[in-house]
């Protein structure tokens, strides 16, 4: 009878040894999955990152352009302020020579009066 129940751990301790190399190919199955998804996770995130690095390179390059148009219309503007600031200047010239010749106009007519 002690062989039955010898035979009986055996084959317990066969199967014990059997679920045990389950377990470890189990073990190693999940890591290498693990391993595999994050990877895939990286990859994912890698791709993700890339996409919003060309994104903001395309604003800055539509801010840089914006910037470059904006500094061309200011400086357009500014030599159009500086026209007519000279123009100004000829006009204030003008209506101060007009105001001394209507003052000296206006002394004569008083004093052959």
């Amino acid at each position: 009878m002690m062989a039955f129940y010898d035979s009986v751990e055996a084959e317990a301790d066969e199967r014990a040894r059997a679920i045990d190399e389950l377990a470890e190919d189990f073990d190693l199955k999940l890591m290498e999955l693990h391993a595999e998804v994050a990877m895939e996770t990286y990859d994912s995130v890698f791709a993700a990152r890339e996409e919003c690095l060309a994104a903001v390179d395309a604003v800055v390059a539509t801010i840089d352009a914006l910037q470059a148009e904006f500094s061309r219309e200011l400086a357009a503007l500014n030599l159009r302020v500086d026209a007519v600031e000279r123009e100004l200047a000829v006009v204030r010239g003008m209506a101060d020579q007009n105001a001394k010749d209507i003052a000296e106009t206006y002394h004569r007519i008083r004093l052959k009066t």
